[in-house]
């Protein structure tokens, strides 16, 4: 029985956290309902498999604190607009879904594994970014008059205006033609990149810019599909190569 619980719960879990992923990569937005009606589902479950399991109470609380701790990482990142609510509300949903360790010997919660693993996946983008811009954007690179031009190549990639404009996607510029100090490492999850194709628009228009000129751009990430890749780990290897790199058996 419990295996069936177990398997039951694992594949709704990533079914709905694939659903969430393409809606995420799709339009940056998943209504705050869908969260309400699956962690609903998740509750009955994660009711069931306690049933059966016997867990004691002193033994949840535990393991529930914990993982509030990766909530309450993530809800920071929220607070101060580094992450969007359906990237807290996955969370919230996963250790719903998830009361107890997956593994015996598992120390570390599914949630705060999920972080984890989602953070070192997200790490990828920057040296993605970096081979990008030494292989094909190298001249633009040189020629940049950035002062930070090192670090940008790190966070994003340079774009010809005209082509910015006319472009499509969740995009954010990192700078401001012609001002060379004017350079940001983020930008605020409420931004509309459209409200940014269209300032860049007018300076064309009123011939402040040239439309070959380049500017620097981010890619606006679907956090969710990385939380995807950090619970698809989490069920896969555990907290196996956190107890190495510290010192476990």
């Amino acid at each position: 029985m419990k295996a069936y619980l177990d398997l039951v719960r694992d594949i709704y879990v990533l079914a709905v956290i694939l659903v969430a992923s393409y809606w995420d990569l799709k339009k940056r937005e998943i209504e705050p309902v869908y969260w309400l009606y699956v962690s609903a589902i998740s509750v009955l479950l994660s009711f069931l498999e306690l049933q059966v399991e016997g867990t004691t109470l002193s033994y949840l609380y535990v393991y529930m604190v914990l993982s509030g701790i990766a909530i309450a990482l993530l809800g920071t990142l929220y607070m101060v607009g580094y992450m969007g609510g359906a990237d807290l509300y996955a969370l919230v949903f996963i250790t719903l879904s998830i009361p107890v360790p997956l593994f015996a010997s598992s120390l570390i919660p599914v949630p705060l594994l999920t972080v984890l693993y989602s953070a070192l996946s997200s790490i990828a983008v920057p040296f993605y970014f970096c081979f990008h811009n030494l292989t094909y954007n190298y001249g633009v690179l040189r020629r940049s008059r950035y002062k930070r031009k090192l670090v940008l190549c790190f966070l994003g990639t340079p774009q010809r205006i005209g082509d910015y404009i006319r472009g499509k996607g969740f995009w954010f510029p990192l700078t401001v033609p012609g001002e060379e100090e004017s350079v940001r490492y983020t930008f605020d999850i409420e931004e509309e990149p459209e409200e940014h194709r269209a300032k860049l628009k007018s300076m064309v228009d009123k011939g402040l810019v040239n439309e070959n000129d380049y500017v620097w751009v981010t890619i606006g990430l679907p956090y969710v599909a990385f939380i995807l890749v950090g619970y698809v780990l989490s069920i896969i290897i555990g907290d196996y190569p956190f107890t190495l790199l510290f010192g476990g058996s």
